[in-house]
């Protein structure tokens, strides 16, 4: 019986989602931007793979990379508070979709040139911090607007998509390389494409964030009207109804 529950609580929260733009939109988001990490992450330890061909020399390398990438983190976690107050969740996470596009463009630039290693490193990191650190904790902006008896209901079920969704299309893709079909660069100008399409979807999910916002405060502003008409016009005494006012 719990099995069948289980199953129909998750066919309740597929069919919503899929009737709601601002749900599948979420998805989208959460979904795109790991596949494209982990693109990103094909191409730094392939690209590295090919750099280094001695054992040590790359062990030496990813932990370079690892410490810098961590100094990073640190130095973020000191200013992303004040980021979040300033540019607010939404804004952020298109913030963040923005660098991944910006990231991946400068490494398919620059693949097959001398910084080419550089960057695809320096995008590594940064895409990194960035998703498991700043973005993840972001996403749920998008559940805070849901009936907060089916809050986490969606929550769980959106992130179980879109983490496996995420990482099927990043192996997927990446697979195009290893088996032989497209080699690292082009594979890298892919990428900048569904990095752009991960801008336009945090920027749609940002303009429908925004609008069911509204809509959530306008209903809470139309309950506390009902509320306080009830409340008020069920007064007898003016001199309760005055101090009530004055408090």
């Amino acid at each position: 019986a719990s099995g069948d529950e289980e199953q129909q609580s998750s066919s309740y929260y597929a069919k919503q989602m899929l009737r709601s733009p601002f749900l599948l939109c979420a998805v989208a988001l959460m979904t795109l931007m790991p596949a494209v990490y982990f693109m990103m992450e094909y191409q730094y330890f392939t690209a590295a793979e090919y750099k280094f061909s001695n054992e040590g020399d790359l062990t030496s390398f990813y932990g370079l990379i690892t410490a810098i990438q961590f100094t990073f983190c640190l130095l973020l976690q000191t200013v992303s508070t004040r980021l979040m107050n300033w540019l607010g969740a939404s804004n952020m996470l298109l913030a963040i979709t923005i660098i991944f596009f910006g990231g991946f463009g400068l490494t398919a630039l620059f693949m097959n040139q001398s910084l080419g290693l550089v960057m695809v490193s320096g995008s590594y990191a940064v895409f990194y911090i960035l998703l498991y650190y700043i973005a993840e904790p972001c996403y749920q902006l998008f559940f805070k607007m849901m009936p907060i008896s089916k809050r986490d209901g969606y929550r769980y079920f959106a992130q179980g998509v879109a983490a496996s969704g995420g990482i099927l299309i990043g192996s997927l893709l990446s697979m195009l390389h290893s088996f032989g079909l497209l080699q690292l660069s082009p594979l890298a100008w892919v990428a900048v494409v569904i990095a752009g399409i991960l801008v336009i979807v945090a920027w749609y999910g940002r303009n429908l964030y925004i609008r069911e916002l509204v809509k959530s405060v306008q209903s809470l502003h139309g309950d506390l009207s009902e509320i306080a008409s009830s409340f008020i016009g069920g007064m007898r005494s003016s001199k309760a109804l005055s101090a009530i006012l004055d408090y």
